[in-house]
């Protein structure tokens, strides 16, 4: 059986029901004609029927049989929502030049008249305004006159339809145009991965940066920066000079070695080293024995701007004997004019182990050598000077005697030359030469002072020279900076010197107090307004050590003995000078000599008093003494502390 659904309340009904029993909507009965022509010129009708529904019947019980309550979607009231009515637009059937007629509901199930066929007047569709439906209302009880009225139906006639193209058409029509329409959807969604993605790039490259700086900042040099270690090759227990220049003036200079390892000095604390007003600074470093045999790096840092490295090797120290080697037999200087000064390295090697202790003299007054003297286990730098003031011109000759401990002697050679100054006025047939007018020249003989001290001592004064190498008169004066200032005195500190002289400048250290080593800077300049003399720099270094010192209280001793009288005793004081303790030891001591003391320790300051005599029996009396040389020495193995020598003596008659 077709049941069909009321358009107001939704309830169940039959399909020939002519209204609803609930709230009495009445149902249209009337069917909508379709007229139209087919291709084939003939006319067919079709009328509109309700979908069909499952079958139901009324009956008495209150329900249809078939379909209980419980079998219903659900029975429920509802609301419903209201919008502001809309103005649609409907397609309607108009004749030409006529108007359709209006509509009237009615509540009776109207009748459909039979619709004559037109042929002959042609059809057009205009979209006239239709008001949209009113919402259902509430389900409610109540008279059927307070419900709604029905909506009426239109009848509507559709257009004729196209005649269905042919096979042929179909396949030689052309192909329809595609039409691509923008996309236009928000690229919202895809700029936020992108911006997380750029964030995340970001982050990584600052983080190599970081890295870069912070974890490898060891790669950070200067191209103008120079750092030189001389000697590059020594041995434990040796000293070098460390040298730097092209650096900002006035910083702080922080000494590393080995990457990140400090470098100190005696005493074990960081070594303190400014640049200078050019940028540049010097400082003698000791190689202790916590530096390993091998290649080492060393790196100053200048206020974290700089860093600038050089490499020195430490080597292992051989089991021979130490041997003192010279690494020249000659040096030449050149020729150069009267009154110039010249200076050149030299450097002392021990060819064998241990340490060698030495000592240095010039017979020419013209030639020195700085430092005279030391102790080194590897190698040692000197410098040799040469001032050819007051000296005839041509060539000259002078020889530096080296003696290692032992009595074992080195020399070395040292040729240079002088030369005339020239004519200033010369005067020929076709022409007149003048020449400037006169100038003074200064000349400086060593731009380096090295001293070398213990601790609480002050080490012995050295001298400069300054010449006057020009065809005037010089004024000169001395301008020390802040650590010559405090630990060095300069006499004089002024004067002036006649062209073709020179004067002598005394240099004192005065580093008692000081605790590590200790380089200034003495500034010597012509004081005349406008003069284009060039000033001259001397650099003073002082290292200093905290060891023992040993000091003798005389460097001979004579005795002199008769074959039945013996010479009495003599006392021999040995002190220790130093700022440590001191192991001391006299040498192997000769047959016909004795000391009741001959080994100890002292403490700083404290000394020792041995009583030195001879012992002449079975000698026989002749005019030959007998000599020997009695050595006090500290006994502590790679000992930097200097022997001392006292030459005994022992007639008998």
């Amino acid at each position: 059986m077709d049941t069909k659904l009321c358009l107001s309340c939704h309830k169940l009904l039959r399909a020939d029901a002519h209204s609803c029993s609930l709230c009495g909507h009445v149902f249209s009965q009337a069917p909508v004609r379709r007229s139209s022509k087919a291709t084939n010129g003939s006319r067919r009708s079709a009328t509109a029927s309700f979908p069909s529904n499952p079958p139901a019947s009324p009956h008495r019980a209150g329900h249809y049989s078939g379909l209980h309550p419980e079998d219903q979607p659900y029975q429920s009231s509802f609301m419903p929502v209201q919008r502001p009515p809309a103005i649609t637009r409907r397609l309607v059937e108009q004749e030409s030049d006529e108007l359709l007629p209006p509509v009237v509901a009615s509540s009776a199930a109207p009748q459909l008249a039979p619709v004559p066929e037109r042929e002959q007047t042609p059809k057009r569709y205009v979209a006239s305004p239709v008001p949209l439906a009113l919402p259902m209302p509430q389900r409610y009880s109540g008279t059927l006159s307070q419900m709604a009225a029905p909506v009426p139906l239109l009848e509507v006639e559709t257009p004729p339809l196209a005649p269905e193209p042919t096979l042929h058409e179909q396949i030689t029509a052309p192909l329809p145009i595609p039409v691509y329409l923008p996309d236009k959807r928000q690229p919202r969604n895809r700029i936020v991965p992108i911006l997380l993605l750029a964030s995340f790039l970001s982050f990584l490259l600052a983080t190599s940066i970081l890295a870069y700086l912070f974890l490898d900042r060891r790669t950070v040099s200067s191209t103008h920066s120079v750092l030189i270690a001389a000697p590059s090759v020594m041995r434990v227990h040796d000293s070098f000079l460390l040298s730097g220049s092209g650096f900002q003036a006035g910083e702080p200079v922080i000494l590393t070695r080995d990457v990140d390892i400090l470098i100190n000095d005696s005493l074990g604390k960081p070594i303190d080293v400014h640049t200078d007003s050019k940028g540049n600074f010097a400082v003698q470093i000791l190689i202790t024995e916590n530096w390993i045999v091998g290649i080492h790096k060393i790196y100053a840092n200048v206020n974290e701007h700089v860093i600038v490295s050089t490499t020195i090797t430490v080597q292992q120290s051989p089991l021979t004997p130490p041997k003192l080697q010279l690494s020249a037999k000659q040096i030449d200087f050149g020729a150069n004019v009267l009154g110039a000064i010249s200076t050149k390295t030299f450097t002392l090697t021990n060819a064998g182990g241990g340490q060698i202790v030495w000592q240095a003299g010039s017979n020419s007054p013209w030639l020195t050598i700085l430092p005279a003297g030391g102790t080194f286990s590897g190698s040692a730098i000197t410098t040799l000077t040469v001032n050819r003031t007051n000296l005839a011109p041509g060539g000259h000759t002078g020889y530096i005697t080296f003696i290692q401990q032992g009595n074992t002697y080195s020399t070395l050679k040292v040729t240079m030359s002088v030369s005339p100054f020239a004519a200033n006025l010369s005067l020929t047939p076709a022409s007149l030469t003048v020449s400037p007018p006169p100038l003074p020249s200064m000349s400086i003989q060593s731009n380096t002072l090295a001293f070398s001290t213990i601790q609480g001592l002050n080490s012995s004064p050295q001298t400069f020279n300054i010449t006057n190498t020009g065809n005037a008169p010089l004024n000169w004066a001395i301008t020390e900076d802040a650590n010559a200032t405090t630990f060095i005195s300069v006499s004089p500190t002024h004067g002036t010197v006649a062209a073709g002289n020179g004067a002598t400048v005394t240099v004192r250290p005065g580093v008692a107090r000081a605790t590590a080593g200790v380089t200034g800077y003495i500034t010597i300049s012509d004081t005349d307004k406008g003069t284009p003399v060039q000033s001259h720099q001397v650099k003073v270094m002082i290292t200093i050590s905290n060891q023992a010192a040993i000091s003798v209280s005389t460097t001979s001793l004579t005795f002199k003995s008769t074959s039945t009288t013996e010479a009495p005793a003599q006392l021999l004081t040995i002190t220790n000078t130093g700022s440590a303790p001191l192991n001391w030891t006299l040498s192997h001591l000769p047959k016909w000599l004795l000391a009741d003391i001959q080994s100890g320790t002292l403490a700083p300051n404290e000394s020792a008093f041995v009583n030195v005599a001879p012992n002449s029996t079975g000698l026989s009396p002749g005019p030959h003494p007998n000599k020997y040389d009695l050595w006090v020495s500290d006994t502590d193995a790679h000992t930097p502390v200097k022997p001392q020598k006292i030459q005994v003596t022992l007639t008998v008659t």
